[in-house]
């Protein structure tokens, strides 16, 4: 890839952590991940990852685009869920989010790791919703829908 990094490959996500943090979440026991988030460290520019300690609790959402890649981390899902969104849309929204020209990365290694790893996991979720033709509360009332079932 000319020099880039490709950070949008399945080898590039360490599958066997998230799916060990998993399995001890399930079993209602805490997990301590390294984070960047910027609402648990603004300072995240300044220090880099910090220590998060994750409580188990009914429900845990694992909001990610590579979710349903790893076959280990699909099988203890209870319910998956494909957010399907063209990829011209996908790239509208984050030019938005984008501070740098990000479009040779994106056309040579994003898109096509999109469509490699990414789409097919269309056929593998328990629900695929059409973000286009749903509004963001259509969106948020299908999820919420399937997720009332398990705070019974």
């Amino acid at each position: 890839f000319e020099g880039m990094s490709n950070w949008d490959h399945p080898d590039a996500i360490d599958f066997g952590g998230l799916y060990r943090d998993l399995l001890r979440l399930k079993e209602w026991s805490e997990v301590e991940v390294m984070t960047k988030s910027s609402i648990l460290n603004p300072d995240y520019e300044k220090s880099w990852r910090i220590k998060h300690i994750l409580k188990p609790k009914k429900i845990i959402i694992v909001e990610w685009y590579m979710a349903l890649v790893d076959d280990r981390i699909r099988s203890i899902f209870d319910l998956s869920i494909f957010l399907d969104i063209p990829i011209g849309e996908i790239m509208n929204r984050r030019e938005k989010i984008t501070y740098n020209d990000e479009s040779e990365y994106n056309n040579k290694i994003l898109f096509p790791m999109h469509k490699k790893y990414v789409e097919p996991t269309k056929g593998v979720a328990d629900l695929t919703i059409d973000v286009l033709k749903n509004n963001k509360d259509g969106v948020y009332k299908a999820i919420y829908g399937e997720l009332e079932k398990f705070l019974r």
